[in-house]
Formats: C-alpha cells, structure tokens, sequence
C-alpha cells in the first residue's frame, strides 16, 4: 500500500467513524435507528443518491440538511422524545418511499464507490 492508498483509507474510515458515532456527528437517521447500515438508512441514501441530488432543489436541502442535522443530534439525539418524533417520520416516510419502489437492500454510498475506482485507476496508471 502506497502512502496515497494509506491517506485513502485513512480518510474514509475517519468519515465512517464519525458516521458511526455517538458524539453528535451522526445524522438523524444514524440517530433514530442507531446504526449506519439499516434498511431504512439504505432506503433513505439511496432516495438522496438516486433521486433528491439530481436537481439544484434537491441538492440545496441536502446541503442544509448536512449543517443542521448533526447540530440537532447533538443537542436532542439522546432524548426519547426525539427519537420518537423523528422515528414516527422516518418510518411513514421510508414505508412511502418502498411503495414506490427504491429498495432497502445494501448500499454503497457513491462516494466509496468513486473511492474504488480511483484507487483501481491510480493502481492501474502505476503499472502502466
């Protein structure tokens, strides 16, 4: 492993700790259903990917959403009152969004997947 493979790697297992964690950087999904990789968090990742970062719309509530989020779980994430709230809408919302047909199977987020094919591409330019 070369050192731009290391800084890599470093980077993404930090961004999937602090995905992971309890310290507030976690977003309310993360928080409600308390993991990162749940069928629901599939379900809504895969709307967000697929459908909401299509258009400019879209992609400014993702942004807005990704600098209030964490602040919220910070504040409330450990409260029962919270995770209730956020739980009821979450559920109806994901329910809603498997009528109409995006899946709750595994998900790669498309940032590891562009991930993978630079290190192959890199790794293959190396030898060229």
């Amino acid at each position: 492993m070369d050192f731009i493979d290391f800084m890599f790697m470093e980077e993404i297992e930090e961004d999937y700790k602090r995905k992971n964690s309890d310290d507030g950087g976690c977003y309310i999904a993360t928080s409600v259903y308390g993991t990162y990789d749940s069928s629901e968090l599939w379900t809504l990742r895969r709307f967000r990917d697929e459908i909401i970062s299509k258009n400019i719309l879209g992609k400014s509530f993702i942004k807005l959403y990704y600098i209030i989020s964490p602040k919220l779980v910070k504040y409330f994430g450990e409260n029962i009152w919270f995770k209730k709230l956020f739980k009821f809408i979450l559920d109806k919302f994901v329910s809603k969004l498997q009528e109409k047909g995006i899946e709750s199977t595994f998900y790669i987020d498309i940032v590891i997947i562009l991930f993978i094919y630079f290190s192959l591409y890199m790794f293959l330019f190396m030898f060229d």
